[in-house]
């Protein structure tokens, strides 16, 4: 996962990787804690949880992160919509590698074509009434290598991992600013 630790004067944001990162509490708590329960009760938060996946391995020729903003409420209600769709099927988490390939606990969806489109397509359906907004960029990392033998990129902005998960936080930035958000009120999760 990345952490949104604070926007800084750069154009881009200060950012803290953790791979291992999992909140337990629901997310309106997790605003409460961060910024008072009070203040935020009256301020238009906006959480923005993003799950970021290279592309299976190290080796990927291609990396991509994405992440959603939504308010806290609407968070809340996709967690508890999520959770529901999932649980039938003895599912607590939803990985689309393994579902893809019908691998461990996904095997139920082999050769059950409408069974496996029903369920991705009640996923869409959640995210699609619960989230205000996406974001993603790709890239071929053969490109960032090109650009950073020229433009020593790396030593500038880090490794594509860190560099890519910037760049979708600039466009959260961005999407912010035109909404007339204060972008600095996001809580990025």
């Amino acid at each position: 996962g990345i952490l949104l630790e604070g926007w800084t004067s750069q154009p881009w944001p200060a950012v803290t990787l953790d791979p291992f990162l999992v909140f337990d509490e629901p997310i309106e708590l997790q605003c409460a804690n961060t910024f008072g329960a009070a203040e935020y009760r009256k301020a238009q938060i906006e959480v923005f949880t993003a799950f970021f996946d290279a592309s299976g391995t190290k080796r990927a020729r291609v990396l991509t992160v994405a992440g959603f903003v939504s308010r806290a409420s609407k968070w809340t209600r996709f967690e508890e919509e999520w959770k529901a769709i999932l649980s039938p099927f003895g599912l607590t988490s939803f990985h689309m590698t393994d579902f893809v390939s019908s691998a461990g606990l996904y095997a139920q969806f082999k050769d059950r074509p409408a069974m496996r489109i029903e369920f991705f397509d009640s996923l869409l359906a959640c995210i699609r009434r619960n989230i205000n907004k996406g974001f993603a960029l790709s890239f071929p990392i053969v490109d960032y290598e090109s650009v950073n033998k020229h433009y020593a990129l790396r030593e500038m902005m880090g490794e594509p991992y860190p560099f890519c998960g910037t760049l979708v936080l600039s466009s959260l930035k961005t999407w912010a600013t035109k909404k007339k958000l204060d972008y600095r009120k996001v809580l990025c999760i």
